[in-house]
């Protein structure tokens, strides 16, 4: 038997389980499907994930802000330099 199934039958892991009851692999498996959405489409259940995700993990958060910013410049803007400094400037 490998060294790493030795270890991992030995010892005992204890998940964080979140106040709404999820273990954090369940927060951040459910995390990738709200993710690919724009915010304003989320449902209650997502809203409430999302701030439980982006307060364990603020970088999370940052880059779905700034996916956000440069989703918006793709299909709202035709001269898209102006936009991108100033995405470049708030990160």
């Amino acid at each position: 038997m490998k060294v790493w199934r030795k270890l991992k039958l030995n010892k005992n892991f204890d998940s964080k389980i979140l106040d709404n009851g999820d273990a954090l692999k369940q927060l951040l498996a459910r995390s990738r499907y709200f993710l690919h959405k724009n915010k304003s489409k989320w449902t209650k259940n997502q809203t409430q994930f999302a701030g439980l995700l982006f307060e364990l993990y603020p970088d999370i958060q940052k880059a779905y802000r700034l996916i956000q910013e440069l989703t918006g410049i793709f299909e709202n803007t035709k001269d898209k330099m102006p936009d991108f400094c100033k995405i470049n400037q708030t990160a």
